[in-house]
């Protein structure tokens, strides 16, 4: 069965027009990190229809959002506090999805500033030693844990293919994580950023209150989903794709 993107439309000014696919793209020729597992096992999250579905049966997922998970004082900067990984899914019920930041400066080691993916394989490994699904969250609209940049217009229009002070642009970071995670039997869904919002910022702290979102700015998110999506399906054309849209009017 064919994965497609899931996009829940926002309710604010910078809403999706719409929901859609985002098509295969090209090799983006971003550096790639050497694949975590194999494939050799059934997807267990599909849709159909706009219905979910895990292990074949209707599905409403339900779940926690521990966006720590992958924090490790001992390689990473951390974003939240450090949690016992097993005693965290042990006292899950098998087939609990979990929402947790994947993000590239987790992904940092604080000591050299080189990729080192060690923490975030851990969340992976534990997940799948006790049965239970992930949704892993690429990056954050207000770059926190990262740069705490908010994410402008500006970056929805070609800057997440920019360089970064970390090793890997967004795009480049997209490429790595879902081709080293691709083959991961726990993934329900891939996070392409958390509470996006294409904004234009008044004040230099992008203030909620000194900020808009133009009139094309549905039209520039959908675009936006479409690129980074392709980035994720030159690596991954399994798993769903999804946001973590904004709440509120």
């Amino acid at each position: 069965m064919t994965a497609m993107l899931l996009a829940v439309p926002l309710t604010s000014a910078c809403t999706l027009p719409g929901p859609g696919a985002a098509s295969p793209g090209e090799d983006t020729g971003a550096p790639t990190s050497t694949p975590w597992v194999s494939y050799a096992h059934p997807l267990r999250v599909t849709t159909t229809g706009g219905i979910l579905h895990l292990d074949g049966h209707p599905w409403w997922p339900t779940g926690f959002n521990a966006y720590q998970l992958a924090t490790d004082w001992t390689v990473n900067a951390g974003c939240g506090a450090m949690v016992d990984l097993d005693s965290y899914f042990s006292s899950r019920q098998p087939g609990t999805v979990t929402r947790f930041n994947a993000f590239q400066n987790l992904a940092v080691d604080k000591r050299n500033g080189k990729l080192n993916f060690e923490p975030i394989d851990a969340v992976f490994t534990a997940t799948q030693r006790h049965g239970q699904l992930l949704i892993p969250v690429l990056a954050a609209q207000d770059g926190g844990c990262e740069d705490e940049q908010y994410r402008t217009r500006k970056w929805y229009l070609g800057g997440w293919q920019e360089p970064t002070d970390m090793p890997l642009s967004y795009s480049e970071w997209v490429a790595a994580a879902v081709d080293r995670w691709a083959g991961s039997p726990s993934i329900a869904a891939w996070e392409l950023l958390g509470e996006p919002e294409v904004g234009v910022c008044a004040t230099p702290d992008c203030d909620l209150h000194q900020r808009r979102c133009p009139e094309d700015s549905p039209q520039v998110l959908r675009d936006w989903v479409d690129a980074a999506g392709a980035v994720a399906r030159a690596h991954d054309q399994r798993h769903l794709l999804t946001l973590g849209p904004l709440g509120g009017a």
